[in-house]
């Protein structure tokens, strides 16, 4: 018998972890954010905007002669991932995974339709005696036709939330960068 308090949890335990570090990741890259802001006289207004896009479009036009076209974009999808991660809208952040660079895997997870007052054991061994069971998740393209708990398991198993951490490090490197510039050690 399966007991979504625990037997859902438990089997999510470590796709959970991966989430946590992503979205901790991606959390230190708004704070960054604010924190050049509010070292930055001209922009220490935007220390507390409500918009963190704002905040970064700012930053971006104060540095820009020290940013390359890569750190633009980079700076400008970092923070739209970190938006998605926090979300939980997995579809799209595989999608802003790609636009930084990154090269988003799958692992194949699969959803099956089981209703309300069906056997899960039929529907199971029905599916697993096809050559592919049930849709990819990979394949949903909206929340309605997936899972937050499927594209959990999704992104955890093919290593996109590593990806993620991977994305807002490089971002934080520019962000590093900028703090320099902006002490007149760069």
């Amino acid at each position: 018998m399966f007991h979504i308090a625990s037997d859902y949890m438990d089997v999510t335990a470590p796709f959970r972890e991966l989430f946590k570090r992503a979205a901790a990741e991606g959390a230190v890259l708004e704070l960054m954010l604010r924190m050049l802001c509010e070292a930055t006289p001209q922009l220490q207004s935007l220390a507390h905007a409500k918009e963190i896009a704002s905040v970064e479009k700012e930053v971006v036009e104060h540095f820009r002669a020290h940013l390359s076209p890569e750190d633009v974009t980079l700076l400008e999808t970092a923070r739209q991932l970190r938006n998605k991660v926090l979300h939980a809208d997995f579809c799209a952040a595989r999608d802003k995974l790609k636009d930084a660079g990154e090269q988003p895997g799958t692992t194949g997870v699969r959803m099956l339709t089981v209703p309300e007052d069906g056997d899960l054991r039929a529907v199971l061994e029905a599916e697993l005696a096809t050559a592919t069971p049930g849709r990819a998740v990979a394949e949903a393209r909206s929340t309605k036709d997936g899972t937050v708990y499927g594209w959990l398991v999704e992104l955890g198993g093919a290593g996109d939330f590593r990806l993620a951490v991977r994305a807002f490090q490089r971002a934080l490197c520019v962000l590093d960068r900028l703090a320099l510039v902006n002490a007149g050690e760069a």
